[in-house]
């Protein structure tokens, strides 16, 4: 079962968040975000009935503080390369977007300054996936390679150690973007029929062949980025980018 893997053998990675504002809700639960930008089309109407509310994706983890979203967890009892496809590659990344999203409504000037958090575990491996709007009109997707659990006492050391640096990392990534949300003040001005539009983030891109230690936490084709705890562990992962044009708003 699903629920067994993850409370018996990854339980750890939801237990770095005890103790602090950050809550971990298990259970297949529906994430707000994805629910809004999927039912932004309804609207009453005095031809048509309205449409019946859309069910957003569930998640087996979803993390959230202060009324907001800040990362998501899929896990497959076991190794199932289709289901890693699926929520990898398309369910986690939307998922993903849509919570920057509902932060930049509240909050636009943070938009390029923030991140959400993914984990995907496909089987006794887990990948860690990191999404952000570096230049305000690009949604990357920067991930980790696969960590294995380990499998008896000679090799616990050695892979403990990498499983225990992503559930670092993931808190960081996580305590960073809450600790900007809840210092910037929130737009109260009515912007009347108008929401935010990101392009969609679909196109797969390839790792920079280098990183600049000066700019912000990740990387990608567009622009070479790293930090110091950040970088040891995603400087050699794959991207989603996109090459569409600038964010744009866009009425209803």
């Amino acid at each position: 079962m699903e629920s067994d893997k993850l409370y018996y053998l990854w339980g750890f990675i939801n237990k770095f968040f005890h103790g602090s504002s950050v809550k971990a809700y298990g259970k297949e639960k529906s994430g707000e975000a994805n629910s809004m930008a999927r039912n932004g089309k309804r609207k009453l109407s005095a031809v048509d009935g309205v449409d019946n509310k859309k069910m957003s994706s569930r998640t087996d983890t979803l993390y959230e503080a202060s009324g907001v979203e800040l990362g998501c967890l899929e896990i497959g009892s076991k190794v199932d390369p289709t289901k890693e496809l699926k929520d990898s590659l398309v369910k986690i990344p939307i998922v993903l977007k849509d919570m920057l999203i509902a932060i930049a409504q509240e909050t636009p000037s943070i938009l390029n300054n923030i991140h959400v958090l993914g984990y995907n575990i496909n089987g006794n491996s887990i990948t860690l996936l990191d999404a952000d709007v570096p230049k305000g009109y690009i949604t990357r997707i920067r991930r980790t390679k696969p960590a294995t659990f380990p499998t008896c006492s000679d090799d616990f050391i050695p892979r403990i150690v990498p499983l225990i640096k992503i559930a670092v990392l993931g808190k960081k990534i996580v305590d960073d973007t809450l600790k900007k949300y809840r210092s910037t003040l929130c737009d109260v001005m009515d912007a009347g029929d108008q929401c935010l539009i990101l392009p969609p983030c679909i196109i797969p891109g390839t790792t920079s062949a280098s990183l600049s230690p000066s700019s912000s936490p990740v990387t990608t084709t567009t622009t070479a980025t790293s930090s110091s705890s950040k970088s040891s562990l995603l400087s050699s992962a794959p991207a989603q980018a996109t090459s569409d044009p600038p964010i744009s708003k866009k009425r209803r």
